[in-house]
């Protein structure tokens, strides 16, 4: 038998997690052992339904209290108390309570540590604990653990030695009982055989303790092995791509890891169990608890002094007299896991900087900020949504106690898992709610949440929302209520003013996972965009006139027909297919200086009925607020807007499907426009007002069919987009037209536009299809950006330009529909890019130089019909 530090002979075991409260017992006073003596069968084993799992504590020390009450077994106390473990004291225990706690404690425990020293049989509870320990080791697999403290193995196998003379006189001490005597020598027999400790005499007793606790930490796992729970669908894969980035294996470094996601998503839960797997990995080891709620209630220095206690083994350090930690953890492998952390100070006070700490260390860091790990940790792991499996399986286990519902309650399941989203605490607190109630009960609570967020749901996430400043509050608030799934560079844009840089706010409020950008699209989970709606109403606020943010039909109606409103509004969303009509008072938006965007819109119709006159207003509103940033009136019923309207502030106009003639009369200050759309507004006749309009991206004509004059497109220098589309009375583009910026060009259904030339170099797309024209620019090699060239249905187009070949962007070219068009100019070159060619219905009878179309992917070609009958 190999020994090692103390004689002991390691088996290994698996690491994972145990619940930890250990028991210790010294000897107990002296009382008459014939007298007391209970038999050793007397005490029952407990029922074999009790299982290992179910027990209160983890381990039982046997010892004789005169051999090491004093010296070993108090510092074997004081390790185990050191490494987190709460050990049973009997201090309080008093006469005859010893004997009806004695055995209940051994069977309440996963294992035991024997301390066999030279007086150990001399007491006769030393021998009748340890021949109730072996008896629960054969019917239970109760552990045991021996540890030979300045005692031979083979006296206490043979009962030889000090171990022999209690034996010597069994008349005495056993009342001649030869089954018990048989029973407790093969208790001793069996216990010295199991592999264990033999005290070293020349050794260091802190190593040999050392030694001691980690193999009681390995046999507790083997006998109850931390198994994630099969209650968490989807955290056995989460937890093992958190260890992955720990990379537990590398020695070599300090790590620090991130656990960043939402409120509810299941971060400390992912943690916690790869903290509970892994934490006897190491020297010492500490999972702080919501310091976001903790540091609020003690202090951050109450919990760093809590944190230096628990790995330092329960020494008593003074932080103030003592200093950082670095003077005392460098050599401790430490695993320190930070729960909820909310601000960077917290960070700097509790852990400090990495080089403190001895390699090995791993530290992981709980929040729902990103911008607290950029510069603190080395990863981060982003905790995902349950996919829908996953949160099925999670829902029914709430409400079902297995993982698929019943028959009756499959669609109505089903209903519940799409509104959680795949958020765990969402789930949970569903399916608590729902748990013992009816199928007519999980209906109404469906039809409830559509319109009102779960309470105790929302009080959950509103920490979240708490934790914000005043300025990233009202950025949530105004993208909860108006703005979500818009473009991130739009959002920015509206919500911009001279103290807020919404961009930098919108970036913050990414990292604090309170919304997703992707794709330049702004997102929330429909959890939290509920609860920013919820918090939008201001419901504690009776009038409605004086909220901030109004989309509530009936509250609008009351503003805009009794000239309610007042300044506190900021923003007007009216969906007008929930509402019939109207009467809208003249003076509405007079009292409604601050307010900043304003929608009338249908939801159940993007185009707009004439026959729909939704307000009901003889005259243009006497005013339009001059902080206006967002002006959308889909179908707008008048000629133009108010006169004394200043659009200074104005960012994005939208007045599609209206009446209106023109804007203004006048010149006004449109700087600050970015998109324009008057689609569809078929009585407008110029663009009057725009002249100023220098930094406009976007404007969107389609359908102004009585728009025939582009003059103050001129000064349009940042226009990117321009859409013309179905301007049948438009016969040209202005002479001398020239915008840099621009990109994609519509002029298709310009019935009457014959006559085009370039008015940018920088065209990506170029739409003419149903026009008038007979050529294209002579020269069209200029316009080296263009992607799509689509010319279908020119049905009098005869020429295409000589140098189409030195198009080298091109990549889609549409000439279908072109009946006039007989041939294509010469391919001279390759033109690589070129992947759609469509000539079909055009006269064209020669196919194009394929050699040099390589990567044409899509050609059609349709020859004209010959008849080539004879009579």
């Amino acid at each position: 038998m190999k020994k090692t530090r103390g004689s002991f002979l390691e088996c290994s075991a698996p690491q994972s997690f145990l619940s930890i409260q250990y028991t210790c017992r010294r000897d107990f006073p002296q009382v008459d052992l014939c007298n007391h003596r209970p038999p050793l069968m007397a005490f029952a084993s407990s029922s074999s339904s009790i299982v290992l799992s179910k027990c209160e504590f983890d381990v039982f020390v046997s010892f004789r209290g005169a051999d090491t009450r004093h010296d070993f077994t108090s510092h074997l106390v004081k390790y185990l108390r050191g490494k987190g473990i709460d050990v049973f004291s009997d201090a309080k225990l008093r006469g005859g309570e010893y004997i009806s706690l004695l055995f209940d404690r051994i069977e309440q425990s996963k294992m035991s540590i024997v301390v066999f020293s030279e007086d150990y049989a001399n007491s006769w509870w030393c021998l009748e604990e340890v021949g109730k320990i072996m008896q629960r080791r054969k019917e239970f697999n109760h552990g045991v653990l021996p540890i030979f403290y300045k005692v031979s193995k083979s006296d206490v196998s043979n009962q030889t030695g000090s171990f022999e003379a209690v034996f010597q006189s069994p008349t005495k001490i056993f009342n001649g009982d030869e089954q018990k005597i048989e029973e407790l020598k093969v208790a001793l027999k069996t216990a010295s055989n199991i592999r264990g400790f033999v005290y070293p005499e020349n050794s260091s007793e802190p190593d040999f303790l050392d030694e001691i606790v980690k193999n009681t930490f390995r046999m507790l796992n083997e006998l109850s092995p931390c198994v994630i729970p099969d209650d968490l669908p989807g955290i056995e894969s989460r937890s093992k791509e958190l260890e992955k980035l720990l990379m537990f294996d590398n020695d070599e470094c300090v790590r620090v890891v991130g656990v960043l996601g939402m409120t509810g998503i299941g971060k400390t839960t992912v943690a916690d169990i790869v903290y509970k797997q892994n934490f006897q990995r190491f020297d010492g080891y500490e999972f702080l608890e919501d310091i976001e709620d903790n540091s609020k209630r003690y202090g951050l220095p109450y919990l760093y002094q809590k944190l230096l206690h628990k790995l330092l083994d329960g020494e008593n350090v003074d932080v103030r007299a003592q200093g950082r930690p670095e003077n005392f953890l460098r050599n401790k492998k430490l695993f320190i896991v930070l729960d909820n952390v909310t601000e960077e100070k917290q960070i700097e006070y509790l852990i400090g900087k990495k080089n403190v700490y001895r390699q090995g260390s791993r530290i992981v860091i709980i929040t729902r900020d990103k911008k607290l790990l950029q510069k603190n940790a080395d990863a981060t792991y982003v905790v995902p949504r349950l996919n829908d499996r996953e949160a099925m399986e999670l829902f029914c286990l709430q409400v079902f106690g297995n993982h698929y519902p019943t028959e009756e309650f499959v669609d109505l399941s089903n209903d519940f898992v799409c509104y959680a989203k795949g958020l765990p605490l969402a789930l949970k607190l569903l399916g608590k709610g729902l748990l013992t109630h009816d199928i007519n009960y999980w209906k109404k609570k469906l039809e409830f949440l559509q319109v009102n967020p779960d309470k105790e749901l929302q009080k959950e996430l509103k920490s979240s929302y708490k934790a914000l400043d005043d300025d990233q509050k009202s950025v949530f608030l105004d993208i909860a209520c108006f703005f979500r799934s818009e473009k991130a560079d739009f959002v920015s844009s509206i919500l911009k003013s001279d103290d807020i840089d919404a961009k930098d706010v919108m970036r913050e409020l990414e990292e604090k996972c309170l919304v997703t950008i992707s794709y330049d699209r702004i997102e929330m989970h429909d959890l939290l965009h509920a609860m920013g709606k919820e918090i939008g109403k201001e419901k504690s606020i009776r009038k409605a006139g004086e909220r901030r943010r109004l989309w509530n039909h009936k509250d609008i109606r009351d503003i805009l027909e009794h000239n309610t409103g007042t300044e506190c509004v900021r923003g007007i969303f009216l969906n007008m297919s929930e509402v019939r009509r109207i009467k809208l008072f003249p003076a509405a938006f007079t009292m409604l200086s601050k307010l900043k965007f304003l929608k009338f819109h249908s939801s159940h119709c993007s185009q707009w009925c004439d026959n729909d006159h939704i307000f009901q207003c003889s005259k243009v509103p006497d005013h339009f607020p001059d902080e206006l940033v967002y002006l959308h009136w889909q179908g707008y019923p008048y000629d133009c807007l108010p006169s004394d309207f200043d659009p200074k502030e104005l960012v994005d106009l939208s007045l599609r499907y209206s009446h209106i003639k023109q804007l203004w009369e006048d010149e006004k200050n449109t700087e600050s426009l970015r998109w324009v759309d008057l689609g569809q507004s078929k009585d407008l006749l110029n663009l009057s007002g725009l002249s100023r309009a220098k930094n406009l991206e976007r404007l969107d004509l389609e359908g102004c069919t009585s728009l025939d004059l582009l003059g103050s497109v001129k000064q349009m220098n940042e226009l990117i987009y321009l859409n013309l589309r179905d301007c049948t009375s438009l016969e040209s583009l202005p002479k001398g037209f020239k915008i840099k910026s621009l990109k994609t060009l519509i002029l298709s259904g310009c019935l009457k536009l014959k006559d085009f030339h370039i008015i940018s170099e920088s065209i990506e797309s170029l739409h003419l299809e149903g026009t008038a024209i007979e050529r294209v620019v002579e020269h069209i090699e200029s316009l080296h950006s263009l992607i799509l060239l689509n010319l279908k249905n020119c049905e009098k187009l005869k020429y295409l330009p000589n140098d189409l070949y030195k198009l080298k962007s091109l990549q889609e070219l549409v000439l279908s529909g072109c009946s006039a068009l007989e041939s294509l100019p010469p391919i001279k070159e390759k033109m690589e890019c070129l992947e759609i060619l469509l000539m079909d219905g055009t006269s064209i009878k020669q196919t194009p130089e394929m050699s040099c179309l390589s990567n044409l992917k899509i050609c059609s070609f349709c020859r004209p019909v010959i008849d080539d009958s004879t009579g």
